[in-house]
């Protein structure tokens, strides 16, 4: 069984898709230096700027794993650097991770894997002090213990697809400043979006409160219910990972609901106990279930072999739709490690005024007036 088949969700504009050129030795090298400068790469980073997504086609002119590996790794470099040139910290550097196989639920081809932040104890969106003065920088790492990836800050995620798989191989995005907006419209009983600086005070406010709550809930992630106002402990303490997934008998016993929570869910299609939490989740935040919510905020970005995708891992949460067991990923990553930094709250300030891939999907956006733009 393939949970995503009945998955409707828009495919990410063109103008997304970058097609890498043959590059020969030395112009990895001169990726990897920046002692040439490249029309592809540039051209990229000007996408991440306005799409917060970009996916560079590598596959095609190679034919083994390690090669398409180190040109992954020098595109990555190379936009690193023009994205600095553009105004994000010049402390952010290119961070690789080991490769990473696809669990899939036993009884299906295929798994759902929810919407998250990676490296979500300590890369996830927060106000910029620009818009919010009073936040702090320490709200900005939710646990020390507990997580599966490094202490860096994650700004921009990255995966190489070493091995698409022989399913799909689908990472879907979805802008999370809309559904801030949508989830204090919600809240607040209004009919009208917000300003952006009500949707940063409200995410600031949110993040505050579960950070301080984290201790009696044993989370090491701070959950999208969570930062979107839910004032459920379940939703706030349980972070659904694969959709068609059980959740431990330990969670069964610490949260006695929980059972007879996962029977149904609030749009009526997901197949699994950790999809049908997730799916109430957002039906208690932003008033859609999980498959419409695809629908209305997702784009989907399809992916090849030795193709690497780049996407603003703070503005946008993503997914991945009808991954399966073949499906193999190298994390490549431009992380910071200290986001006590007045580049990095420029760069997030920015962050939160784009609006990724406007053309193509009707989102929920904040009204933000010409003097809130930073230029």
């Amino acid at each position: 069984m393939r949970a995503v088949d009945a998955i409707e969700i828009s495919s990410a504009p063109e103008r997304c898709n970058i097609e890498v050129p043959a590059l020969n030795d030395g112009d990895l090298v001169d990726l990897s230096t920046g002692r040439k400068q490249f029309d592809f790469v540039r051209e990229a980073a000007g996408v991440l700027d306005r799409d917060c997504v970009v996916r560079f086609r590598i596959g095609g002119r190679w034919s083994r794993s390690d090669e398409a590996l180190s040109v992954a790794k020098a595109v990555a470099e190379g936009l690193s650097r023009e994205l600095k040139q553009r105004g994000a910290p010049t402390k952010m550097y290119v961070e690789v991770d080991k490769a990473q196989t696809t669990y899939v639920p036993e009884g299906f081809k295929s798994r759902t894997l929810l919407p998250h932040h990676d490296a979500a104890h300590v890369s996830y969106l927060t106000p910029s002090k620009a818009d919010l003065p009073s936040f702090q920088d320490a709200h900005r790492s939710f646990s020390g213990r507990g997580y599966t990836s490094g202490k860096a800050h994650k700004m921009y995620q990255g995966i190489f697809i070493s091995d698409a798989g022989e399913v799909d191989s689908i990472t879907a995005y979805y802008p999370l400043v809309p559904l801030i907006a949508k989830a204090y419209a919600k809240s607040h009983g209004l009919s009208r979006p917000p300003s952006l600086k009500d949707c940063a005070k409200f995410l600031g406010k949110n993040i505050e409160l579960a950070i301080t709550a984290r201790e009696n809930r044993s989370a090491n992630y701070l959950t999208l219910p969570a930062a979107l106002g839910s004032h459920l402990e379940v939703f706030n303490s349980l972070a659904p990972h694969a959709g068609e997934a059980d959740f431990s008998a330990e969670n069964y016993e610490r949260f006695p609901r929980l059972r007879t929570m996962v029977e149904h869910c609030a749009c009526g299609k997901c197949v699994g106990a950790q999809g049908r939490l997730f799916c109430q989740s957002i039906q208690d935040t932003v008033g859609i279930g999980w498959y419409p919510f695809n629908s209305a905020h997702g784009v989907a970005v399809r992916s090849d072999t030795f193709d690497l995708i780049m996407a603003n891992n703070l503005s946008l949460i993503h997914a991945g739709l009808g991954g399966g067991a073949g499906r193999i990923l190298v994390p490549i990553c431009l992380v910071i490690e200290d986001t006590d930094d007045p580049q990095y709250e420029s760069w997030l300030a920015n962050a939160w005024r784009q609006q990724p891939m406007r053309d193509e999907v009707q989102s929920f956006w904040p009204t933000i007036e010409k003097n809130d733009v930073l230029v």
